[in-house]
């Protein structure tokens, strides 16, 4: 595969695959368009312990040829679990998030991929929560439907990415406390719908942040929208806090949680 790419203000050209894809891996570009992709950076940018970053991008603005780039450039963990999925968009989320991810740790680090000083390579807990193997930095992959959004910090965090859909009663009834469920029907018919959205979210990036997933009933704790906290029923002086909850792009709405306030 020839092409002619050039990158960034330097007019540097890249004549085959190769050399273009370590050039861009050089420049922390990783083959993406970054004119496609969404930042997001809150807290005290100025120091790294302050650092959280959050990256999010639409797969579908990925050209085929950068894809080759970037599942050549991915993990053997991440290439193995790509060919698991039937549908050409699993797969390239699966690449992509990985790429995204790598992108982002460049991002709070400054640290080049390249030199190896960053080790893509995963272990799990017992409930399958992803961790990078032998580094110090927390990570959450959330998709949905073409969206990816990554986030990294500096302690355990959670990230969760939904097209807003529909509340529907019987699943409100089911997973919320009377408290939500009186914060999601106070709004008119189409903001009930993001409300629900927001609060789902902001529930999915809580077990995913304390990293027990689904095996926590999404009725045990309850979220305190006003506060951007997250309050334990069973112990209601302890709780965690919402980092970052918002309709991010139109119709999908994006919510961090953690610990740090």
């Amino acid at each position: 595969m020839k092409f002619i790419h050039t990158i960034g203000e330097s007019g540097r050209t890249c004549k085959n695959t190769l050399n273009l894809l370590k050039y861009k891996f050089l420049m922390g570009w990783l083959a993406l368009n970054f004119t496609d992709l969404g930042n997001v950076y809150w807290d005290n940018k100025e120091t790294l312990e302050d650092k959280l970053i959050v990256n999010y991008l639409n797969v579908s603005n990925i050209n085929a040829d950068d894809m080759y780039i970037l599942y050549d450039a991915a993990s053997d963990e991440r290439k193995q679990k790509s060919k698991i999925y039937k549908r050409k968009i699993d797969a390239d989320i699966c690449i992509c998030s990985e790429s995204l991810l790598k992108y982002t740790i460049k991002e709070i680090t400054g640290k080049s991929l390249i030199k190896k000083d960053i080790s893509i390579a995963y272990e799990y807990n017992e409930f399958g929560k992803p961790y990078l193997k032998s580094n110090n930095l927390f990570f959450n992959i959330s998709h949905s439907s073409e969206w990816i959004a990554v986030v990294c910090d500096l302690a355990e965090v959670g990230i969760d990415i939904e097209r807003i859909r529909p509340a529907e009663p019987r699943m409100i009834c089911r997973l919320f406390s009377d408290e939500e469920i009186g914060y999601i029907n106070s709004g008119l018919c189409s903001e009930r719908h993001r409300r629900f959205t927001k609060l789902w979210t902001i529930k999915e990036s809580y077990v995913k942040y304390i990293g027990t997933g689904l095996l926590t009933s999404l009725k045990s704790f309850r979220v305190d929208v006003s506060n951007k906290r997250i309050i334990d029923l069973c112990d209601t002086d302890n709780y965690d806090v919402i980092k970052y909850s918002k309709e991010t792009v139109p119709n999908y709405y994006m919510s961090v949680c953690g610990k740090n306030e």
